[in-house]
């Protein structure tokens, strides 16, 4: 099920070009002497630069080479380095001039950025190409890498005090690894109508809105989300909408956001969440909303809101060997539609209000809930409460609820089947 990470890179052969002791003309611009230097070097070379800080207009790479900075080099910019041709760009500084109003470096040709930094204004701009980016460092800026119909892959890069979005990517193919996303005020990562996205062991920290967002279109697409780090972000952190496809979901850990930790809205295809962490956020941790899915060995504690909310709609949907305790409104919600809900092996106890909720919203829903080896156990408010539904108790454990162990509408929505232990049968009771 999982995307393979994507692999981006030119292969350059070299000629070493050294303008250390290079004297340009400062009768004219800069830039455009730097671009006809550059022009008449042999291809595929590699110009290095001085170890000075150059006000530059702007440049244009019109062939393949590799520029390369020494310590020190700082690229002052007022205009854009086009990049027109496959090059590489490492040891570098690139710094946005106070004029600027366009990325520091616009790309229809592919690009690998290498040790890097990158600061002020939007900083990269890509259509039609891949670019490969490794080490290198956004800061300060609109928006770190914005791309359109490319391919793009980013490992060990940091962006921080974006205005905008880190990365915005549009109808590309997309990995990332080991990536932080720190102090941005706006989105972590924005990406669109992507067919193909791998991000693993990437950090969200206090970006004040949400940490991802993946937004799908008709086509199918592979989407891989593993060993990620959300925290202290404004809003949600994971959020998926209108994909199709292949999703995976695994050993994410988010905690202390202002919304909810994970969103999966309208979805299509084989969804599967394991090993993920929920903690300590102002919302769900797992809201679901007409999408299937598989849940597994997932934890979930201390959510404002609540635990897990599942709304299936049409798609069938289970929830396997997962906790949800110490959730202030419940630690289970299931709103029934014509799907239904598997929920087996699962602990849901110790919660403020209530365990299990069940609600059938338009009453005539043919979905239902089945709890098969559960315990829902030491909850303040109902151990299962059920709203219009219909609800299969198989092996499992409801006792020591505060108000009542279950209560339901009407008796034959509550069903039993095998041994199943309520404690408190008195408690049992119409609503």
């Amino acid at each position: 099920m999982a995307a393979k990470p994507l692999r981006c890179s030119l292969l350059l052969t070299t000629q070493e070009l050294d303008f250390q002791g290079l004297s340009f003309a400062l009768t004219e611009d800069l830039g455009a002497a730097l671009s006809r230097v550059l022009a008449a070097s042999p291809r595929c070379s590699l110009c290095v630069l001085p170890s000075l800080e150059l006000p530059i207009t702007s440049l244009h790479l019109t062939h393949s080479l590799t520029l390369q900075g020494s310590p020190g080099t700082v690229l002052r910019l007022s205009g854009s380095v086009v990049v027109e041709a496959s090059v590489r760009l490492c040891e570098l500084t690139l710094v946005a001039d106070s004029t600027l109003e366009q990325a520091l470096i616009q790309c229809s040709a592919d690009l690998e950025l290498s040790d890097c930094s990158l600061l002020g204004a939007s900083q990269v701009v890509a259509r039609d190409c891949c670019v490969s980016i490794t080490s290198c460092r956004f800061g300060e800026g609109t928006i770190g890498v914005e791309a359109q119909r490319a391919a793009v892959q980013l490992e060990r890069c940091s962006f921080s005090k974006q205005t905008q979005a880190g990365l915005e990517l549009e109808d590309c193919q997309v990995g990332l690894q080991s990536c932080s996303f720190v102090r941005l005020q706006a989105c972590g990562v924005v990406l669109k109508k992507c067919n193909s996205i791998f991000i693993e062991d990437c950090t969200f920290d206090r970006v004040q809105k949400s940490a991802l967002l993946i937004q799908g279109s008709e086509q199918s697409a592979n989407v891989t989300l593993r060993k990620n780090r959300v925290s202290s972000c404004g809003e949600d952190g994971l959020v998926l909408k209108g994909v199709k496809g292949e999703v995976l979901i695994s050993s994410n850990n988010v905690e202390g956001l202002g919304g909810s930790a994970c969103r999966l809205e309208c979805l299509r295809g084989n969804v599967l969440l394991e090993v993920n962490s929920w903690v300590h956020c102002s919302g769900y941790g797992l809201f679901v909303l007409d999408a299937p899915a598989r849940i597994e060995n997932c934890q979930c504690y201390e959510m404002r809101l609540g635990g897990l909310l599942l709304a299936p709609g049409e798609q069938e949907l289970s929830l396997v060997r997962s906790v949800a305790a110490g959730n202030q409104e419940f630690a289970l919600c299931v709103v029934l539609s014509s799907g239904s809900v598997l929920v087996e092996g699962c602990n849901f106890a110790s919660n403020p209000n209530d365990g299990v909720r069940v609600i059938d919203l338009d009453e005539r829903a043919e979905g239902r809930l089945e709890l098969r080896r559960c315990r829902v156990q030491r909850n303040r408010g109902y151990g299962l409460l059920v709203t219009g539904a219909g609800v299969v108790l198989v092996d499992s454990q409801v006792e020591h609820n505060g108000l009542a162990d279950v209560a339901a509408e009407a008796r034959d929505l509550v069903l039993s089947e095998g041994p199943v232990s309520v404690l408190q049968p008195t408690s049992c009771f119409l609503l």
